[in-house]
């Protein structure tokens, strides 16, 4: 019959499958963001030791090494600031339906494929099990 032909995926192996991955994506989002996080307070804390430090040793003047230490300090700042602002967007997008229903899309067409491949091998079976029946 026709409905042989017709490749049923099961929509709740796609959902679920989908979900996974979209889940798996969001986890390394999460860990690459909290990382970022450890470094920049690290990098405050030892901003703030550098600063006390140099105060006492220079009577509170500032100095060109501490010029250069408060430049050096900003850009490396506003760099995870901004590698934190891209992984909040990245986060955003990973998190949207739209994204869920494209990891969707690439299961289903991922299964369709699956379940086409194993189609043929089970007609390819079929034909050798069937030569073997005559040959003997």
């Amino acid at each position: 019959s026709g409905y042989d032909r017709k490749i049923s995926i099961d929509l709740d192996l796609v959902a679920n499958e989908a979900k996974r991955r979209r889940d798996e994506q969001l986890s390394e989002l999460f860990e690459n963001k909290k990382s970022l996080q450890n470094e920049k307070t690290t990098l405050e804390e030892q901003h703030k030791s550098f600063v006390q430090e140099s105060r006492a040793a220079n009577q509170g003047k500032i100095t060109k090494e501490i010029e250069k230490e408060f430049k050096s300090y900003a850009a490396a700042m506003s760099k995870l600031e901004e590698k934190l602002a891209i992984i909040d967007e990245q986060i955003s997008a990973v998190s949207s339906p739209e994204h869920l229903i494209e990891i969707e899309k690439e299961v289903t067409s991922e299964e369709e494929y699956r379940l086409k491949q194993e189609r043929k091998m089970n007609a390819q079976q079929r034909k050798e099990n069937k030569s073997d029946k005559e040959e003997k």
